[in-house]
C-alpha cells in the first residue's frame, strides 16, 4: 500500500473538490440557460453565463492543484505550492473586474429603465429551474467551504466565496421571477438591479480579502501573531532550550516554513545539542500539521543575542 503524506492527501482532496465543481457547474449552466430561454429571463441567462465562467475557473483550479502538488525539484526546492496563490490572485482579479462591470451595467439599467421585462415566456418553468440551480449552488458553497476549512486551502476558500456570490445571484433570479410571476406592475422589477448592485459590493469586499491574503503569501509574509506565540511556546517547552534568539516564519499556500535559533547550555556536546534541536523540530511538526519545514540552529547560551524575534 502506498503511504500518502499530508501534502498528498491535501492536494488529492483539493482536486476531488474541483472535479465535483466542474461536473455540477456543467449541470448548472444547462439548467440556467434552459430556464432563461424558456422564461425569457435575462437575469437567469446572465446567471448561466456566470456558471459557464465557473466551469473555466474550476478547470483552471483543478489543473493548478495538480501543478501545486508537484514535489520539490532542483529549480523549485521548496515545492510549487505558491502556484495556488497565483491562481487565486488571477481568479479574484478576474471576478473583481467582472463584478465591477456587472455593477456598472445595473446602474445603467436603473437609469435607462432597461430592467423592464417582456411578457413572453413561461416564468413558472424559469422559476422552477432557478430554484433547482439555487439548491445546487448552496450545496456547492457548503461542500467547498467545509473542505476549505478542513484543508485550510486559500484556493478552495476563494471558490467557496465565489459559490456564495453565485448563490446570492441565483437567489436574485428567483426573487425576480417571483415578482414577475405574481406582480403585474413592471415598475417593481427595479429590485433586480438594485439587489444585484448590493450583492456585487459584498462580493468585491470578499474578493479584496482574498487578494490581500494571497499577496501576503507571495511576498513571504509571516504567520499571524497568535500562531507565532503558540510556536514560541512549543519551542520553549522543550527541555534544554533557554531562549529563542531568532524566529522567522513564512507562508507557502496553507503551509508554514520556520527558521529558529535557540540558546542552549554552551557546555553541551555536539550530540546533545543536536538531540535538543531534533526534539524542537519533532515537537513543532507534531503540534502544527501546517508546518512543512523547520530549520533549528543551536547557539551557546552566552553568545551575543541577535535580538531578531
Amino acid at each position: 500500500m502506498t503511504n500518502l503524506t499530508n501534502e498528498d492527501l491535501y492536494f488529492a482532496r483539493v482536486r476531488k473538490v474541483c472535479l465535483t465543481e466542474i461536473i455540477f457547474n456543467y449541470l448548472l449552466t444547462i439548467i440556467k440557460f434552459i430556464g432563461g430561454f424558456i422564461s425569457g429571463s435575462k437575469t437567469l441567462i446572465s446567471d448561466g453565463i456566470n456558471s459557464l465562467g465557473d466551469i473555466v475557473s474550476s478547470t483552471v483550479f483543478y489543473i493548478g492543484g495538480k501543478i501545486s502538488s508537484k514535489k520539490a525539484d532542483a529549480s523549485h526546492q521548496f515545492g510549487h505550492e505558491k502556484v495556488e496563490s497565483l491562481i487565486c490572485l488571477f481568479f479574484a482579479t478576474t471576478i473583481l473586474i467582472a463584478t465591477g462591470f456587472l455593477i456598472y451595467e445595473n446602474i445603467i439599467s436603473i437609469i435607462n429603465k432597461s430592467y423592464l421585462y417582456s411578457e413572453n415566456g413561461s416564468h413558472f418553468i424559469g422559476l422552477i429551474m432557478a430554484l433547482v440551480a439555487l439548491f445546487i449552488k448552496v450545496f456547492l458553497f457548503i461542500f467547498t467551504y467545509y473542505n476549505s476549512k478542513k484543508t485550510k486551502s486559500n484556493l478552495l476558500k476563494a471558490q467557496a466565496i465565489d459559490h456564495l456570490g453565485d448563490s446570492l445571484s441565483t437567489f436574485i433570479s428567483v426573487i425576480t421571477l417571483l415578482v414577475i410571476y405574481f406582480v403585474p406592475n413592471k415598475n417593481v422589477y427595479i429590485i433586480d438591479p438594485i439587489a444585484s448592485i448590493i450583492v456585487g459590493l459584498i462580493i468585491i469586499f470578499s474578493l479584496m480579502k482574498i487578494l490581500i491574503d494571497n499577496s501576503k503569501i507571495l511576498l513571504d509574509a509571516s504567520v499571524d501573531k497568535n500562531t507565532l506565540i503558540k510556536i514560541k511556546e512549543v519551542i520553549l517547552s522543550v527541555d534544554g532550550v533557554y531562549h529563542i534568539d531568532a524566529l522567522r516564519t513564512r507562508m507557502i499556500s496553507n503551509r508554514i516554513l520556520i527558521e529558529v535559533e535557540i540558546s542552549c547550555n554552551g557546555s553541551l556536546s555536539l550530540e546533545q545539542s543536536h538531540n535538543i534541536s531534533e526534539e524542537v523540530r519533532d515537537k513543532v511538526l507534531k503540534s502544527f500539521s501546517e508546518v512543512k519545514h523547520i530549520i533549528v540552529h543551536v547557539n551557546p547560551l552566552d553568545h551575543e543575542n541577535e535580538n531578531d524575534l
